[in-house]
């Protein structure tokens, strides 16, 4: 499908939405559909990508903040139900969980009321 919009594409010399709709105006939601869809996949990999750079920086510390050995050194493994890799993951990247290994309380409340519960 990718191979058939590209050649469209250069062949027709116009975007995905208006290759489209040349070919029948009722087929412009497919091109509609395609667009939304590459910019989904974008912004997925954006978060992604981010992920392996804190990785990649973090990397660079000696002994790594991931390592058995940090664990006995500074980084203190508080969390018996994950490893330690796990821990750093949740505690220092996604902070979803707290320095006691309790998930955070992510439910707001006004006026007594829940207004937001995950």
């Amino acid at each position: 499908m990718m191979m058939l919009e590209f050649a469209l594409g250069q062949v027709m010399q116009q975007g995905n939405i208006s290759v489209w709709n040349r070919l029948h105006p009722r087929l412009t939601g497919v091109g509609i559909a395609s667009v939304f869809a590459a910019y989904m996949i974008s912004f997925y990999y954006n978060v992604i990508i981010s992920w392996a750079l804190v990785y990649f920086f973090s990397s660079f510390y000696n002994p790594l903040p991931w390592s058995t050995q940090n664990a006995d050194a500074d980084y203190t493994k508080t969390c018996k139900e994950y490893p330690i890799t796990q821990e750093y993951f949740y505690k220092d990247i996604l902070h979803t969980i707290t320095p006691d290994c309790e998930k955070y309380d992510t439910s707001t409340t006004m006026g007594g009321a829940t207004e937001f519960q995950w």
